[in-house]
């Protein structure tokens, strides 16, 4: 059916992280709503600088913003999505979740302290796991822009939580704390070197993982819990932010306390204007965005990721999820011309 001529299109751009959430966000809007959107994954630095130049309308970005930055670029952001990262291995005869690891082996891994798979310390929390005696080959992302980098960003964020000495060893800027391990450009390239690689271990999005078909590892989360990667888990770790305590909506999200808690969590933020100089567009991307908070949950979870809808669905509602909904939307409602 065609669009009424009164229909408004709305441009964003950023994050490929979020990417086939968003384009199939964009791609659900009723024709009532007189509003339709294009996404472009281009890079979260490119799309910061586009929604602050009025380029765009709005940007996904997964590093949010300091609040100087916001307050000098007149922003607002806030998120809209979360998504696992999940370790994966290319392990002859290893299947999907059979091995588990923790935050201090993938340190030791990724500094090139532990080089086989059958090392003792991996053997001591795989009871009845037989693992090979093969070199260990890291992989890693190392593009240092956009999801790429926010990415290996979260992964170090991780090892520096629960590896005390990484930072000292390796310093504060990402790509030195960085030991061992091949670099590849992407999620698609890490698949394709994974599965051709034996012994290989990286790390990517879970629905990447899902889609290219890799072996995932569980995690032994905070509580000492070998977790798997899963919905499931993910809403738990999102579901312990107490966001009457995260005034800037922006929550810590590794390691977090829980037995079914996933430790490794990706937030998704969108980056709009708090001021749009076009009136009828401000609005439009009020109801745009609007759309993806209460109604984005279907689109999200095939991708597996979260959005703040599927906290909010009927039966699981809670005191949290519904303050953070309220918050986010609250947040949307101040944007003026």
């Amino acid at each position: 059916m065609a669009k009424s001529a009164e229909t408004i299109t709305l441009q964003g751009a950023g994050s490929s992280f979020i990417r086939p959430v968003m384009q199939r966000w964009v791609a659900s809007l009723p024709e009532a709503a007189g509003i339709s959107a294009a996404y472009k994954a281009v890079g979260t630095s490119v799309a910061q600088s586009a929604v602050m130049a009025g380029e765009i309308d709005f940007a996904a970005i997964e590093l949010p913003l300091p609040a100087k930055a916001l307050a000098d670029g007149d922003l607002m952001q806030f998120p809209v999505a979360f998504g696992a990262l999940v370790c994966v291995v290319n392990l002859p005869g290893i299947g999907r979740d059979q091995l588990q690891l923790t935050g201090q082996l993938l340190g030791a891994i990724y500094s090139g302290t532990i080089k086989t798979w059958d090392d003792p310390k991996i053997a001591a929390v795989n009871p009845g796991v037989t693992l090979p005696n093969l070199a260990i080959a890291p992989l890693r992302l190392d593009t240092p822009a956009g999801t790429v980098f926010s990415t290996t960003y979260t992964f170090t964020q991780y090892l520096l939580a629960t590896n005390p000495d990484w930072r000292a060893k390796y310093g504060a800027e990402v790509p030195r704390r960085w030991a061992v391990g091949s670099m590849t450009d992407g999620s698609e390239a890490l698949a394709e070197t994974l599965k051709v690689v034996p012994g290989s271990i990286g790390y990517m999005a879970l629905g990447a993982a899902m889609a290219s078909g890799a072996t995932t590892v569980k995690l032994r989360n905070k509580s000492g819990r070998a977790v798997a990667a899963s919905m499931e888990s993910l809403r738990a770790a999102v579901d312990r932010v107490d966001w009457s305590k995260t005034p800037d909506m922006v929550p810590s999200l590794l390691d977090l306390e829980g037995e079914g808690t996933w430790p490794l969590v990706l937030p998704t933020y969108v980056l709009l204007q708090r001021h749009p100089k076009d009136a009828a567009r401000g609005e439009a991307v009020r109801r745009l965005i609007n759309f993806f908070v209460v109604h984005g949950a279907e689109s999200a979870a095939k991708y597996a990721s979260i959005a703040l809808t599927p906290l909010l669905s009927e039966g699981q509602r809670t005191a949290k999820t519904e303050a953070v909904r309220s918050a986010v939307l609250a947040m949307l409602a101040q944007t003026t011309n």
